[in-house]
């Protein structure tokens, strides 16, 4: 699953060095030795072919001992990172490849120059221009794994200690925000890190991610087939409901619902393995979808049940428990904490003076934080309970964002607010996961379809607007905006 180029680099051919005006011409040039490297193209290559590029490559530095394709000429930081440091980390990476899978007798030719360059290059860490650093930082490090860098690591070499003093922090520091962002991240959260899982995946040779849902999940009969996988952490695939099947689960396709499982990345052979253990092709149908883990979508295999599930399907995760405790995400009048009491011990609300009867367990929440998700709040149907006016839904396809609060409840809890709420499809009959906090699923329900639009009554809006003002930390003004924006129409369907 590497992201592959249209037309793979050709090492066998010369290494252009552009003068003058040529600027554009170089750039082209250091992109295309820098994704070529990336993508591994070097493969397809025999290794007199790349020794000779190598060589050239070496014999191009210019006196800052890096390899520049518009040597003498003055140039923005911007322009230096693809005509300068791209093509130079790509020939240090290739050097890597070459030196960690071919005879030391082969290789050791290039150490001089090799050393110099490697200094030169790292001399900063890894060079990126503005937005595009972070991105520049993980293609990078991901180019490296890919060509070797933990046996060359392993191995003791120590050609220049710049460069490996800068990959051992770097990957150091890595792990370190992988596993923060495990135990924290939800719509709101840093979208790094489903890119940075790939680095240590592929740094122990893991390249191939793979969603599991069942019995393959840790802590399941099956997990010990992922025992020397890379786990990347929880995710969710949407539009795909779950069947219990018996002792083991399987997903359909179904709008609307959701899957909570785990990603892992494997390897060829493993992939092999757990081919042969689901069944691929007749119970299963191994198949690329898109998960979200952290905040961004990344492509992924996971194993489609191939037959027609009896049972109905729901959203989730398999053998989730009613005790288990999940986030409750509020974002209209629960974002109150005297309201949503009620839901949980039953009473009746001073607001609306509707009696409601609580829930079974009625133990409080735990903890409840703020958090600002993506997604849009919207007032919608007539409430008998505010007036015959609107209430509030949420659109998780809506542009914008929705300040929610978070309450630790169970599972169980959930399930009977949302009972409360009104769980029909078209009030409150669909369950959305909106992320992962501290590792607990972070769950809410809207309706199954958007509705149309109503202005909300009065003491209803005032609820909320006070809940965002004294329980959510939100300015009056800010406040104010923020419910005026709920209002506004949703943009018409555009016509195809």
């Amino acid at each position: 699953m590497k992201t592959t180029a249209k037309n793979e680099y050709r090492f066998d051919q010369e290494i252009v060095i552009y003068h003058n005006h040529e600027g554009r011409e170089a750039w082209r040039e250091g992109d295309q030795i820098y994704f070529g490297v990336l993508n591994s193209d070097y493969l397809a290559s025999d290794t007199p072919t790349l020794m000779a590029y190598m060589k050239a490559a070496l014999s191009c530095l210019d006196e800052d001992n890096l390899l520049n394709l518009l040597p003498g000429e003055r140039m923005p930081r911007d322009a230096r990172v693809g005509i300068v440091y791209k093509p130079s980390y790509a020939i240090v990476a290739l050097s890597l490849y070459l030196k960690t899978t071919r005879p030391a007798s082969e290789t050791s030719w290039m150490d001089p120059g090799l050393k110099k360059l490697m200094d030169a290059a790292f001399q900063y860490g890894i060079v990126g221009h503005g937005f595009e650093a972070g991105e520049m930082v993980r293609n990078t490090m991901l180019m490296f794994c890919r060509a070797g860098l933990k046996d060359y690591l392993e191995s003791g070499e120590r050609l220049s200690e710049v460069f490996n003093s800068f990959m051992t922090e770097m990957l150091k520091r890595i792990k370190t925000e992988i596993s923060e962002s495990h135990t924290s991240y939800a719509g709101g959260y840093s979208s790094r890190c489903p890119h940075l899982t790939r680095i240590p995946a592929e740094y122990v040779k893991m390249d191939i991610p793979v969603f599991v849902y069942g019995t393959l999940m840790k802590g399941e009969r099956a997990a010990s087939y992922l025992d020397n996988a890379y786990f990347a952490g929880e995710a969710i695939l949407r539009d795909y409901a779950l069947y219990e099947l018996g002792h083991f689960p399987g997903i359909k396709e179904s709008q609307s619902h959701f899957v909570l499982g785990q990603v892992f990345y494997v390897n060829s052979e493993m992939l092999d393995k757990l081919d042969a253990y689901e069944g691929e092709g007749s119970l299963y149908n191994r198949r690329e979808v898109s998960v979200q883990l952290g905040n961004e979508p990344i492509q992924v295999y996971t194993y489609v049940y191939a037959g027609t599930p009896e049972d109905a399907p729901y959203s989730g995760r398999w053998k989730m428990q009613d005790d288990t405790s999940i986030w409750y995400a509020a974002y209209g009048s629960n974002l109150s904490e005297s309201r949503f009491t009620c839901y949980i011990r039953g009473g009746i609300c001073e607001q609306n003076n509707r009696s409601y009867r609580g829930c079974s367990d009625k133990t409080m929440w735990t903890e409840s934080r703020v958090q600002t998700m993506k997604g849009r709040m919207y007032f919608a149907n007539h409430s008998g309970s505010w007036g015959g006016k609107g209430v509030a839904f949420y659109s998780p396809e809506g542009q914008g964002t929705t300040v929610m609060r978070l309450y630790k409840i169970t599972y169980g809890q959930l399930k009977e607010v949302q009972l409360q709420e009104g769980c029909s499809m078209n009030w409150y009959g669909r369950l959305v996961c909106l992320g992962f906090v501290d590792g607990l699923p972070v769950m809410t329900f809207t309706s199954g379809k958007q509705l149309e639009q109503n202005i909300p009554d009065d003491a209803y809006l005032n609820l909320i607007h006070d809940a965002l003002v004294s329980e959510c930390g939100i300015s009056k003004r800010e406040a104010a905006q923020y419910l005026k924006s709920c209002m506004k129409p949703f943009p018409a369907p555009q016509r195809r």
